[in-house]
């Protein structure tokens, strides 16, 4: 396996561990007096922005490897 390879596999590990761990945890939702809770489903505005720091992170992660290669 050469070098490129073991780096594609690193970005890949990296990118979906998240999504890994967040598939076996149950989410968390806060109620009207701000305790957490388990919920069974998320709005779209926490859904979106969950969206939004995986990119950011998706895009960190690609920036770096560019300028590693």
């Amino acid at each position: 396996m050469n070098m490129m390879q073991v780096m594609q596999n690193v970005v890949w590990a990296v990118l979906l561990w998240p999504c890994l761990v967040s598939l076996g945890v149950p989410l968390e939702c806060k109620d009207e007096q701000g305790s957490i809770i388990l919920c069974a489903s998320i709005s779209k505005e926490k859904l979106l922005d969950r969206v939004i720091q995986h990119a950011e992170l998706i895009y960190r992660v690609s920036e770096e490897s560019c300028t590693l290669f």
